[in-house]
């Protein structure tokens, strides 16, 4: 069984790039993410993903600048699975336009 089995884990900017990697990482190996983001059409394709792994991961729209937002997730966390065990504070601002290949 993996460390991570079972644990409640948010994941701040976990729906694209090194972020959902770190969610996927977590679900594979059986935490319960909740995945927060602004960009709503990748949480919801990276939290439809999870149906294959040991864990799961639920998206949750999030803009972590603002305090009460953060405070939000913490209690939804907790509502949702009773506890927090980690928090991955990944989140950053860059445009997508700074790493993505030219089309």
């Amino acid at each position: 069984m993996s460390e991570f089995q079972d644990q409640v884990v948010i994941v701040t900017g976990g729906a694209k790039g090194i972020g959902a990697g770190i969610s996927r990482a977590f679900a594979r190996e059986g935490a319960r993410v909740l995945c927060a983001d602004v960009d709503v059409a990748a949480g919801e394709q990276i939290a439809s993903e999870s149906a294959d792994l040991a864990g799961e991961i639920q998206f949750e729209e999030a803009d972590v600048t603002q305090d009460g937002v953060c405070k939000s997730l913490v209690e939804t966390a907790v509502s949702q699975w009773d506890r927090l065990d980690v928090v991955c504070n990944n989140v950053g601002i860059q445009p997508t336009s700074s790493y993505a290949p030219p089309p």
